[in-house]
């Protein structure tokens, strides 16, 4: 009975401390979104910086796409091809695979 008669003030209360928590929450993943989007960004103008340093290369058509130019320059990053031809043909073995 006693809870009951201050209702009107604990439902307001409790609500604005969920509205805080969440505001928190929602905050925390915005800057988390905001540094992932300022890592690709990065990567980005690294690889464009690249490209225009090495113009000369070619790239075959149908490595042309982003999953596959993605997934090369991480390799040749993490120095697991020794060459751009090697991570092509590797690239090209695992479409055939899968």
């Amino acid at each position: 009975m006693f809870l009951v008669g201050f209702a009107q003030i604990y439902l307001p209360v409790i609500s604005f401390i969920l509205m805080i928590k969440k505001h928190a929450y929602m905050k925390a993943r915005i800057s988390a979104y905001k540094a992932e989007l300022n890592s690709v960004k990065k990567e980005y103008e690294e690889s464009e910086a690249f490209l225009k340093n090495n113009s000369d290369i070619e790239i075959p058509p149908r490595f042309r796409h982003e999953g596959a130019l993605n997934n090369i320059i991480k390799g040749l990053r993490a120095r697991e091809f020794v060459s751009l031809e090697q991570a092509f043909f590797r690239y090209e073995e695992s479409m055939n695979r899968g």
